[in-house]
């Protein structure tokens, strides 16, 4: 996967945002794609690199810089078999929504009820997406979440496909929206809560599993290597210029490992390697899965505890889901 960052503009200011503090998130500088084109694009190609991310900030405040890119890749001959786009969604147009369709694109929308609310009118017109639901500290449960998905149902007679992610603490996010171990306690209960409801055959809460089932299934029973979550030869997180990065979020200096060409900075490797490299995580029995969490997170021992409720879940989960009535996508 080749995630693209184009800039740290959002129309949101969410105080659960993953990417780098503000201070630096003001940086604004103006994206340009013809160094993509001309030099990040041949590489592209050379590897055959089939699946494409695009990542703000917002990508809809980006939109003619990705539909560049798409149609330089177009002339080039060049096909993606994947194409994702995760957005807040309250950008879209009918013009966003024709287009993605054309690019055959896997849009992710992510939920901010407090912040701002999706195009629902537009965005039930996409040929492919799934709602993303955030877990953080005081939002623990899904409950109207999933009502809200029902009511969506009700409105446009159109079936949801909703996905859970859990909040990254990152210097980027609100320290009061990281979990404790304290929301560990009631919120795994809650997880087992789903999962059963899951198991009896409810669908939204199916759809809210099968992505990581498959994931977890694929990582843990597969042949995957043990490298860091966001930092390896299954994701390249590069900006225009063809710079990579440790992540995908904070496309800062000190987390530039070098260019698409060439590793350069040990200091920013040993950074995506943080927890990986610990013994501890070396001797986990699920870390191809987990990857060590997210290399910037301020509470890895939560993190660490709550992959692990995680992963007994989808044990007893495993075989009791059938995806017949249900769509699968794995949030790379």
């Amino acid at each position: 996967m080749l995630n693209v960052f184009l800039g740290y503009s959002c129309n949101l200011s969410c105080s659960y945002c993953l990417q780098a503090p503000l201070a630096e998130r003001e940086r604004r500088v103006k994206p340009n794609t013809s160094v993509f084109i001309e030099k990040v694009l041949p590489w592209v190609v050379e590897k055959n690199i089939k699946e494409i991310a695009y990542w703000g900030g917002e990508p809809l405040v980006y939109w003619k810089h990705i539909e560049q890119i798409q149609e330089a890749f177009k002339e080039a001959g060049h096909k993606f078999d994947f194409v994702k786009i995760a957005t807040n969604g309250t950008l879209f147009t009918d013009k966003h929504v024709e287009q993605c369709n054309e690019w055959d694109a896997y849009v992710i929308v992510s939920q901010h009820p407090d912040f701002g609310t999706p195009a629902w009118d537009k965005i039930i017109n996409l040929n492919n997406y799934s709602l993303s639901y955030l877990f953080y500290h005081d939002n623990l449960y899904a409950w109207d979440w999933i009502k809200e998905c029902e009511k969506l149902e009700q409105t446009y007679s159109r079936p949801m496909f909703p996905y859970m992610h859990w909040v990254r603490a990152t210097s980027g996010a609100s320290p009061d929206t990281y979990l404790t171990h304290e929301d560990l306690d009631k919120h795994i209960v809650h997880l087992w809560d789903l999962a059963k409801l899951a198991a009896d055959g409810h669908r939204l809460a199916k759809n809210m599993w099968l992505g990581h089932m498959a994931e977890w299934k694929s990582k843990v029973h597969g042949n995957a290597e043990f490298v860091p979550m966001c930092f390896g030869s299954h994701q390249i997180d590069v900006d225009l210029d063809g710079n990579r990065y440790a992540c995908h979020h904070h496309v800062e200096p000190h987390l530039k490992t070098g260019t698409i060409w060439e590793d350069t900075s040990e200091s920013a490797l040993h950074q995506a390697r943080k927890f990986v490299d610990t013994k501890e995580c070396k001797e986990c029995p699920i870390n191809t899965w987990c990857r060590g969490n997210c290399h910037l997170s301020m509470t890895h021992d939560v993190d660490c505890r709550l992959s692990k409720y995680k992963h007994k879940i989808l044990t007893w989960l495993d075989g009791k889901l059938n995806d017949s009535s249900t769509r699968i996508f794995v949030h790379h």
